[in-house]
């Protein structure tokens, strides 16, 4: 009989799965050639490869004032209110 455990298992599933960057996932699964032939097809230089900056600064979302007032209006829901709407 067979187990159904290893009936169910993904043939396609990596035990290791591709987690990182995007530069540390690129050297791990291309081979040296085709790494470097997709950094030189790119036009991105070895050196000065980096990763997207995080530390960027907020949109602006700021309402209007007279969105802000006309939000402020608004009143508050209760539960029993928002059970009855939905």
């Amino acid at each position: 009989m067979c187990d159904m455990r290893d009936s169910l298992r993904n043939p396609f599933h990596h035990p290791e799965p591709n987690k990182g960057t995007s530069s540390e996932l690129t050297r791990r699964l291309l081979s040296s050639a085709d790494n470097q032939a997709l950094t030189e097809a790119l036009g991105e230089e070895e050196s000065s490869r980096s990763e997207p900056q995080l530390d960027l600064p907020p949109a602006d979302i700021s309402m209007s004032g007279e969105e802000q007032r006309e939000v402020e209006k608004e009143p508050y829901w209760t539960r029993e209110q928002y059970i009855e709407w939905a």
